[in-house]
């Protein structure tokens, strides 16, 4: 958490290669509110080992929050279309995602009507 970064294992990567993605400053405070085991593990399993299926126990918080039809990409979806709308470009954000080309990017990246609206209307007014 010092170095504001999480690693991803190639062993556990679909891409098989390992990852070192940076953290913000809200996904550092997060981390440091639920505390590790000691040993790194944010969510350890049983018998100290990492946690590998969080299915039972996801289904649950989805149920409490009443979100219905959750995939897992969703949430790829959703930060790829927010860091894109932040100003991101496609490039980091390829890198961010562990994509091999932008063009993989560009299925995750969508941008918001709102932002499409106020994209339009930063060029309307007179022209000089």
């Amino acid at each position: 958490l010092e170095r504001r970064v999480v690693t991803v294992r190639g062993d556990v990567a679909k891409s098989g290669k390992l990852r070192h993605i940076a953290l913000n400053s809200e996904a550092v405070t997060a981390l440091k509110t639920w505390g590790t085991d000691g040993k790194g593990l944010v969510f350890p399993g049983k018998e100290g080992k990492p946690l590998d299926n969080v299915k039972k126990a996801w289904a649950g918080v989805l149920d409490d929050a009443k979100i219905e039809d959750f995939r897992w990409h969703d949430l790829r979806h959703h930060f790829a279309s927010r860091f894109v709308m932040a100003g991101g470009d496609l490039n980091t954000l390829r890198e961010l995602l562990g994509h091999g080309s932008v063009a993989m990017v560009l299925r995750y990246a969508h941008l918001s009507q709102e932002h499409k609206a106020a994209a339009v209307e930063r060029i309307s007014g007179p022209q000089g």
